[in-house]
């Protein structure tokens, strides 16, 4: 019989929240990490690419994980407390060496560190997708020691400038008087309500639901609300950038992290002879809109027709988010093709890694899809988009190191050699897989 047979390998799993995240970014690497640990998935049924369960069937079968387990969505919170707790057994019976997950605030980590791994068991949060903590600008700036630049106007004169934005995107006294109205009932009343509601959603899913099945409280830390990942009590933070591994680490002034690459790095699949003829933009930042305001409009339809013409195409793919269920993207392709150009809406269904070498270029705003599809492909043009981005930095500070990524800038202008295909080589880091290994 086969020495190495007899070895048992270590038992590494996933509890990741993000379906699509999975899907994109820890699905591909699964068969290279079963020849050396013994894989299992806990995954919710939230936003399920329809792939992806279908995957993790053939990789069962085909002897890649061991077991998998769909819970329910979240966002119920009963069920979900329910089912977790339900098979809590199960998960400690299996005695993990290595939990791995992209946040150590969610409900399924929190249980399955308190409750089904022994102490000894490394807890490793992977940081695949943007994070929080370079969102806040002012913080990150002070944790980085980056100067902070003084406002050129006033709060009071941002506000002023914004109602008359607002009055003149609605081009009547009326219309504007309503919107003004409609605003200060959802500021005064509805927000209020959803505030509450999220308070209520929080205790139970923390701590009244936690102690009514288990007798544990699983309280989040001021740090955990700011990073959306954790503390630092984790015995390991695995990174995809420099800057955010660096603000962390300055916040938490402790714990231990790395940086490696993104995971989808090295799988261009370029033809260098392949006549690549279309725009590719992502859409993000505006959940559940039907129609995007003027002003935002405009600067939309001026950065892509830019992006557009510097890469000589008229060919548009218009990528909604994942989770979006507003009709925004449709209002935007009228507007493009009434600007001449040849526009479709495409699916999220397929991951960005599988796509990113059909297009000449990838414009969008300060998005993760960004960063992935630069580490996806070497050779397509990637373009940000200061103005839809929210951030006073060019590149925002949000996209961290922003390698291989041109921009422009809010005004419209930019440097045209941002337009120029290179070949892009991603820094020399380790790969995740080679990262658990040194464990």
């Amino acid at each position: 019989m086969d020495k190495n047979k007899l070895i048992q390998k270590p038992k590494l799993l996933f509890a990741w929240g993000n379906p699509y995240i999975f899907t994109n970014t820890i699905l591909p690497m699964l068969t290279e990490l079963a020849e050396n640990f013994s894989l299992y998935v806990i995954i919710p049924n939230y936003f399920m690419p329809p792939v992806l369960e279908k995957s993790l069937e053939e990789l069962k079968t085909n002897g890649v994980i061991q077991s998998f387990w769909i819970a329910p969505n979240f966002c119920n919170i009963f069920k979900h407390h329910q089912y977790l707790n339900s098979h809590l057994k199960t998960w400690k019976n299996l005695d993990f060496d290595i939990l791995v997950s992209a946040t150590e605030i969610e409900i399924m980590f929190r249980y399955l560190s308190k409750l089904a791994l022994r102490p000894s068991a490394k807890r490793i949060i992977f940081m695949a997708q943007l994070g929080y903590l370079l969102e806040n600008e002012k913080l990150a700036k002070a944790l980085l020691q980056i100067p902070v630049e003084k406002a050129d106007v006033e709060p009071t004169q941002v506000f002023k400038r914004n109602l008359k934005t607002r009055f003149q995107e609605r081009n009547s006294l009326g219309s504007f008087f309503f919107w003004f109205l409609k605003t200060a009932i959802n500021r005064t009343v509805l927000l209020p309500i959803q505030r509450a509601s999220k308070k209520w959603e929080f205790f139970a899913n923390y701590s009244l639901l936690p102690v009514v099945y288990s007798g544990i409280n699983l309280k989040r830390s001021k740090n955990d609300t700011i990073t959306q990942i954790g503390s630092g009590s984790a015995d390991l933070y695995v990174f995809c950038d420099q800057l955010e591994a660096a603000a962390h680490l300055a916040l938490w002034k402790q714990g231990k992290a790395v940086v490696i690459n993104q995971p989808s790095s090295h799988s261009c699949r370029c033809d260098q002879g392949k006549n690549k003829k279309s725009l590719l933009v992502p859409l993000a930042g505006f959940f559940g809109l039907n129609k995007l305001p003027d002003s935002t409009l405009d600067a939309l339809l001026r950065d892509i027709t830019t992006s557009a013409n510097e890469l000589e195409t008229k060919e548009i793919h218009l990528r909604p988010h994942p989770r979006e269920y507003g009709k925004w993207a449709e209002h935007l392709k009228t507007n493009l093709e009434i600007n001449g150009f040849f526009v479709k809406l495409i699916g999220s269904e397929i991951p960005l890694r599988d796509i990113a070498c059909d297009y000449i270029g990838v414009a969008s705003c300060a998005t993760s899809a960004l960063r992935d599809i630069r580490v996806a492909c070497s050779h397509t043009v990637i373009i940000g988009f200061s103005h839809m981005s929210r951030s006073l930095n060019v590149p925002p500070l949000i996209l961290g190191e922003s390698l291989g990524i041109g921009w422009i800038l809010e005004d419209g202008s930019y440097d045209p050699n941002i337009f120029k295909q290179k070949k892009f080589v991603p820094p020399k880091r380790r790969s995740f897989p080679q990262v658990l290994l040194k464990l």
